[in-house]
């Protein structure tokens, strides 16, 4: 799904980033677009949603680009996690993933 417009509250979303947040919690879901087009609000709009939906906190993974991403989407999110929040960055979630498997692979 391409998303197209600026980055927006939760309430001014547009009707493809509505899409994103509202869709059923075992969807899968790939949002593009280019930058600044809000595919970060809309999907902080969804992890929102989802832990509304009563979704844990430890059963969502977000990757980011880099640590700079992660620190807005800590900010963004605002909200009691219901467990762990998985939030990192592709380097660190394959760090952690090794460290957790290291003797089996």
């Amino acid at each position: 799904m391409v998303i197209a417009g600026p980055p927006a509250g939760r309430e001014d979303l547009t009707e493809a980033q509505r899409r994103v947040v509202e869709a059923p919690p075992e969807e899968r879901i790939l949002v593009t677009g280019p930058t600044g087009a809000g595919k970060t609000a809309a999907l902080i709009a969804r992890y929102h949603y989802l832990v509304e939906k009563g979704v844990k906190t430890d059963n969502i993974l977000v990757l980011a680009m880099n640590r700079p991403q992660i620190h807005r989407w800590r900010t963004a999110l605002n909200l009691p996690a219901t467990g762990p929040l998985n939030i990192l960055t592709y380097f660190g979630f394959v760090q952690r993933e090794l460290k957790r498997f290291w003797p089996l692979v």
